[in-house]
């Protein structure tokens, strides 16, 4: 049985005539009665009495009604639950670190959401200056990036987090830098070199600063720039180093040489505690482990 012979039997029922009946619903008459008739043959019953005058329901048909009615006002309630859900969209709007398109994730990330259309998503780039204020105004509900090292980091006991990809952490330098092909690499081995970083102030900025004065190295002059492409291109053209994970290598077609002292970064899923367990951010969570483990 079809819905829409259910329909076919109700306007049948209202018209009271297979031409009536076949012109308000747009068919023609024999298309209609073929699905009445096959509709009766799968319930082993008539339902209508076909006469000279019109047609009209059998003792089967009057119990069949009872039933279609139900069926078809639980089917229009569903319709319109439905559309409301499509108008009232769930907004979420979704921080994308640089490490999320290093490691080709933005792809997947857009198919996921691409099977829930009751989310309005908004995918930002730009967000990672202040990653934890963004995420306290609302500016963003998930971002995807790495946590600021231990010496930076902000009070967490308001925030989830989850790793995703843990990467060997990398001296970035330019292709054609000698040093580009090395092994391995210290802090000493670059200490007359400039840093790339991002804004004065910026995360990435007290980042690479604290590098600095945790191994000892002058700040001799650094470049900074609040654009990743910008930031990248000054690495590649030899203007000075950046700190990075390995993927960038390749992604940002620059030399990742690995740090002497193995330490490594991971990209994370973080939001705030009390927004972990929304079912679509959780299973959009689930959904990125599964991704990742795949890595």
């Amino acid at each position: 049985m079809k819905f829409i012979q259910i329909e076919y039997f109700l306007e049948l029922e209202k018209q009271k005539s297979f031409s009536k009946a076949a012109e308000a619903l747009f068919i023609s008459q024999p298309a209609l009665s073929l699905q009445i008739s096959s509709l009766e043959n799968e319930l082993g019953v008539r339902l209508f009495e076909r006469m000279t005058e019109g047609v009209f329901l059998t003792e089967s048909g009057r119990v069949f009604l009872l039933h279609a009615q139900k069926i078809k006002k639980e089917w229009d309630s569903l319709k319109n639950d439905m559309e409301l859900c499509l108008k009232k969209k769930l907004k979420l709007k979704i921080g994308l670190g640089p490490r999320v398109y290093s490691n080709d994730l933005l792809e997947p990330i857009i198919s996921f959401f691409d099977g829930h259309p009751e989310a309005d998503v908004t995918y930002i780039s730009d967000f990672t200056q202040k990653i934890f204020d963004d995420l306290n105004d609302g500016t963003i509900d998930v971002a995807l990036e790495r946590l600021p090292p231990s010496n930076v980091i902000t009070d967490m006991h308001m925030y989830f987090w989850q790793e995703l990809i843990n990467e060997r952490t990398c001296f970035l330098l330019s292709p054609k830098d000698p040093k580009g092909s090395c092994s391995e690499l210290d802090y000493e081995d670059l200490k007359d070199y400039a840093f790339v970083s991002g804004p004065e102030g910026s995360r990435l900025d007290i980042n690479m600063t604290q590098d600095c004065i945790d191994h000892d190295l002058p700040i001799t002059r650094a470049y900074r720039s609040n654009s990743m492409n910008d930031i990248m291109d000054m690495v590649r053209n030899g203007r000075g180093y950046l700190i990075g994970p390995v993927s960038y290598g390749k992604h940002f077609h620059v030399a990742a040489v690995p740090k002497k002292d193995k330490s490594y970064a991971a990209l994370c899923f973080i939001c705030l505690k009390r927004k972990k367990d929304d079912p679509l951010i959780s299973s959009f969570l689930e959904y990125l482990l599964q991704i990742c483990k795949k890595k």
